[in-house]
């Protein structure tokens, strides 16, 4: 007689940081070839927005960005983005206004 376990993990979220950065490493290889499909897969259902700018000036930016997962999928994506345009070199004190 075979002992069966009570319920499967079969998705989860991270327990350790090996596993997380396994999940961090899996989500970037997805960015090239800009696998869109297998990157929205790993989503909830949430809704997001983007407000471009009004000059259509050329733009970047840098941040952080923070996960909470919910059965090995992204169910928030929270994150601080600063930006200034493309074309220009900011000081950090500008970055930082």
């Amino acid at each position: 007689m075979a002992v069966q376990p009570l319920r499967k993990e079969e998705s989860r979220n991270p327990r350790t940081i090996e596993e997380a950065r396994t999940l961090v490493k899996h989500v970037e290889s997805l960015f090239m070839p800009w696998n869109v499909d297998a990157l929205a897969d790993g989503f909830t259902e949430w809704d997001g927005a983007w407000e471009d700018a009004e000059t259509g000036a050329p733009m970047k930016g840098f941040g952080v960005e923070v996960w909470i997962l919910r059965d090995g999928k992204i169910a928030v994506w929270e994150a601080a983005f600063n930006v200034g345009r493309a074309d220009q070199t900011p000081s950090v004190a500008d970055a930082l206004r």
